[in-house]
């Protein structure tokens, strides 16, 4: 579907709707040639619906000479293994993604890095169950290699359209945007999707709240016409997304503030607990994100704070 004069939308297919679980949404921008952004989970069929839908457009998967991902995470990179297994294309991602498209493994590891005494509390899985169930849910993670071309902020992309990164960390670290002036349009990736409104996607251990407002901030700096993220629809309309974007700010200073007074008034208070307050109102936060959630919010407390897991106690 032709989003804008360059970009090209294909929505993405739940893979376990309990979980939030979904291939990510997928962007080809048209110039002589074609990049893909985000390819999509390497399970079930979003892949090959792409390319049908491609053909409806006139748009040749063939003629695809780059990839651009956002991030590094399955549910956007898995498909790279089968892009390469047909296409000489040049990759271009984050440099911290990049580490982990060539050792895989350094994903989970970083994540439970980051949750130090709080692991059992928030994965409730051990590690290696985590690893395996991401193998079955979006398929295996193999390692990549060959020519991959690190970005950084204000890169500029030969595209065949006016094309420069935009480093958006929230969700991960290592998040891209790419900003088409032209098109007065940004491909934003994980860091917030419509579905959610108001809560940005701090869903991961290595997610960061006051990043992610940050990030927020830079999108409003912006003041495009389209908004194109990895799940859920793209909005347009300048207003619309400027209220957006305000509402979710303003929602981010909330959950901070709660879980400082939740901190106060019960130190010890559960995870669970305390993801359900702080997600109060937002139906599209499942029991495992509310997790998260709380993590996230707790982490936002620490540079004031200096939050510990014997506080937490």
């Amino acid at each position: 579907m032709k989003l804008t004069r360059h970009i090209f939308f294909y929505k993405g297919e739940d893979i376990i709707p309990l979980f939030g679980l979904t291939s990510s949404n997928t962007y080809i921008i048209r110039g002589e040639r074609l990049t893909i952004v985000d390819p999509g989970a390497g399970v079930g069929p979003h892949l090959r619906r792409v390319e049908a839908a491609m053909k409806h457009d006139r748009l040749r998967f063939d003629n695809i000479m780059k990839v651009i991902l956002t991030h590094a995470h399955p549910d956007h990179a898995q498909s790279l293994r089968a892009i390469r297994g047909r296409l000489v294309a040049q990759i271009y991602c984050h440099p911290l993604e990049k580490d982990i498209l060539e050792n895989p493994g350094l994903l989970w590891d970083r994540e439970y890095e980051r949750m130090g005494p709080f692991a059992r509390e928030v994965m409730m899985l051990p590690r290696p169950w985590i690893q395996w169930l991401a193998r079955v849910m979006f398929g295996p993670m193999v390692p990549v290699s060959g020519d991959i071309v690190a970005v950084r902020h204000g890169a500029a992309l030969n595209l065949g359209a006016s094309a420069r990164v935009v480093e958006l960390p929230g969700h991960r670290p290592g998040e891209i945007g790419i900003h088409m002036p032209d098109d007065n349009a940004l491909i934003i990736g994980d860091l917030i999707n419509y579905k959610m409104y108001d809560i940005p996607s701090v869903n991961m251990p290595e997610s960061d709240l006051r990043q992610a407002m940050a990030s927020i901030r830079l999108i409003r700096e912006l003041d495009v016409e389209t908004l194109a993220p990895a799940h859920d629809y793209p909005l347009t309309g300048r207003m619309k997304i400027r209220e957006w974007l305000d509402d979710t700010l303003a929602r981010c200073g909330r959950m901070i503030d709660q879980a400082a007074q939740a901190l106060a008034a019960k130190p010890g208070i559960p995870l669970p607990r305390l993801g359900a307050m702080l997600a109060a109102g937002n139906a599209h936060i499942n029991f495992f994100q509310r997790r998260m959630l709380a993590f996230n919010a707790l982490k936002a407390l620490e540079p004031e704070d200096r939050l510990s897991k014997e506080d937490h106690e």
